[in-house]
C-alpha cells in the first residue's frame, strides 16, 4: 500500500462514526469501466452473480490468492493503530476475550462485512474480543466458521452469518440479525465494495452499526491510470471521506 495510503486527519478526536479508506493499485480490470456502452447490472442480478461466483471459489481461494491475502492481512495488522486506537494495543489472550466479567468498555467488537473466509477478521483477531462476519456467499460463511472451529474459537468470539444488508426482501431471521448489528468499534469492508451496486447505501447502513467514535474501514483497489475507453478515471490522491459527524 505504501504511499497510496491517505488518512483523514480531521477525524482525530471526533466522537462520531467515520469512514476510513485504504487503497492500493487494482490488480483487475472491470469490464463495466472499460466498456461505457455496457449497461450496469441491476442490484438483484449483481447480488446473484456475486453469490454464485464466491460460492464456487470459496474452497480454493486460499491457494489461488494466498500471497495476496497474506499481504492484506499484514498491512491491516501493521496499520491497526492508524485504523483505530481501540485495536492498537497488545494482543488479547483467549482467556481475556472469553471472560464473562468483561465490561462493555473493555470489549472491542469487529464487524467484518463481505467477510469471505475472514481475511480482515484474522488480521485483527488477536486485538479484539469479538468478530462478527457477514457475507452473501453461504460457502464463504462456511469457510469462515470452519476456520474458527479448527482454531478453537467459540462462536462468541468469532462467527459469520449469511446476510446481505441491501436485500430487498430479507427473511424474518435476517431482519432479527440486522436489529442486533450495533455497537461495533470497527467495521471493515475488505476487497468487496467494488462488487456492491449501491455503495453509498451500504456505507450508510454500516455507519449505523458503529458505536459513537467507531470507525468504518474500506480496503479496495482503485485504477492507477485513466481507462482508455472512457477518458475518465478516479483521482487516486483522494481516498477518505466522512461517514458520520465530520
Amino acid at each position: 500500500m505504501g504511499d497510496n495510503i491517505h488518512k483523514d486527519t480531521e477525524r482525530t478526536g471526533s466522537q462520531g462514526p467515520h469512514l476510513t479508506c485504504i487503497k492500493y493499485p487494482a490488480i483487475f480490470t472491470s469490464p463495466i469501466v472499460d466498456n461505457p456502452i455496457q449497461p450496469l447490472p441491476s442490484m438483484t442480478d449483481l447480488t446473484a452473480t456475486n453469490r454464485q461466483h464466491f460460492n464456487a471459489v470459496a474452497s480454493t481461494h486460499h491457494t489461488d490468492f494466498g500471497l495476496f491475502i497474506e499481504t492484506i492481512m499484514e498491512e491491516i495488522t501493521n496499520r491497526r493503530s492508524w485504523i483505530s486506537s481501540r485495536v492498537a494495543s497488545e494482543q488479547i489472550t483467549k482467556s481475556e476475550s472469553e471472560s464473562e466479567s468483561e465490561s462493555e468498555s473493555e470489549s472491542i467488537r469487529l464487524l467484518d462485512y463481505a467477510c469471505g473466509a475472514g481475511t480482515a477478521t484474522k488480521a485483527l483477531l488477536p486485538f479484539i474480543t469479538q468478530a462478527i462476519g457477514l457475507d452473501l456467499s453461504e460457502n464463504m460463511v462456511k469457510e469462515y466458521n470452519a476456520w474458527a472451529t479448527a482454531h478453537g474459537y467459540p462462536a462468541e468470539k468469532m462467527r459469520a452469518y449469511c446476510l446481505d444488508l441491501l436485500a430487498d426482501s430479507p427473511s424474518e431471521g435476517e431482519i432479527q440479525l440486522e436489529l442486533e448489528l450495533s455497537g461495533f468499534d470497527v467495521v471493515v469492508v475488505c476487497m468487496a465494495l467494488h462488487h456492491v451496486a449501491d455503495a453509498q447505501r451500504l456505507l450508510a447502513r454500516l455507519a449505523g452499526c458503529l458505536k459513537p467514535g467507531g470507525v468504518c474501514v474500506v480496503i479496495d483497489g482503485v485504477p492507477t491510470q485513466t481507462p482508455p475507453a472512457t477518458g475518465q478515471g478516479l483521482d487516486t490522491d483522494t481516498a477518505a471521506g466522512g461517514a458520520g459527524d465530520d
